[in-house]
């Protein structure tokens, strides 16, 4: 995954979302924001104008290029994806999104989510709608391009914890794209005494 921040010069009252049109064809559709932001919103949902969105190379690169297979869900992750194959298209696709709520549903106290940074699994999009529930705030310190990272450091730390590593083992790394370097830093910093090669 890297992060980049959604620089595209637009205005406030468009969404802009990045579609998977076809193979080896994708867009920046630009549409009128208006029922994101105007619309009534379920009791727990939140708005999101995004600051930035994290592209996984691996993933994303199959769904261009048609080489996900058919058979496999979009990501199980999202709802209205789970029944969508990864070759029907068009599609939206990300889940790394960071930005700042901007609207509250009725259930919930706008003073306490209003101006939040939260990160969300959400395609790349200028604005999104999510659940409360499904939305992680990210601390003070941590930048919105690094909170991108969350789901990668994840599966990093996973990795590390389902190798079960001993105290004063040498552990090897292969691969060095993000994850294989976040699983380096990692090891090396909840096993200082390993060697990580």
């Amino acid at each position: 995954a890297s992060a980049a921040r959604m620089e595209v010069a637009h205005s406030e009252e468009e969404l802009l979302e990045v579609v998977f049109t076809g193979v080896r064809s994708v867009e920046v559709v630009c549409s009128a924001a208006s029922e994101v932001l105007h619309c009534a919103l379920e009791n727990d949902e939140l708005v999101i104008r995004a600051a930035a969105s994290a592209i996984s190379a691996g993933t994303e690169l199959l769904l261009y290029r048609g080489e996900m297979p058919a058979d496999v869900p979009l990501d199980a992750v999202f709802e209205r994806a789970k029944s969508q194959s990864a070759q029907s298209y068009p599609t939206r696709y990300g889940y790394a999104l960071v930005g700042r709520v901007i609207r509250a549903g009725p259930d919930l106290d706008p003073h306490d989510w209003v101006g939040s940074r939260v990160f969300a699994f959400h395609p790349h999009a200028s604005l999104a709608k999510a659940r409360a529930r499904e939305v992680i705030r990210v601390p003070h310190g941590i930048s919105d391009l690094d909170a991108c990272f969350l789901p990668t450091i994840e599966t990093a730390l996973s990795l590390v914890m389902d190798a079960h590593p001993h105290v004063g083992a040498d552990l090897a790394v292969f691969g060095q794209g993000v994850v294989g370097l976040l699983t380096s830093a990692a090891l090396k910093r909840c096993m200082p005494m390993n060697r990580v090669i």
